[in-house]
């Protein structure tokens, strides 16, 4: 899937259903673990965290 950077449809799609399916955990995460899921969450919308 990463040699392929033209079509990451496929990509995003999984990272969706990852923070979809993470959502009712995430508040019980490890802290470093919730903050890369905070994250990651933040940058599908398009916003630089860090």
């Amino acid at each position: 899937m990463l040699d392929e950077p033209v079509n990451d449809q496929e990509f995003r799609r999984g990272v969706r259903l990852l923070l979809e399916a993470g959502a009712d955990v995430a508040p019980r995460m490890p802290d470093e673990l919730r903050d890369l899921f905070e994250e990651l969450r933040y940058a599908m919308c398009g916003v630089t965290v860090r």
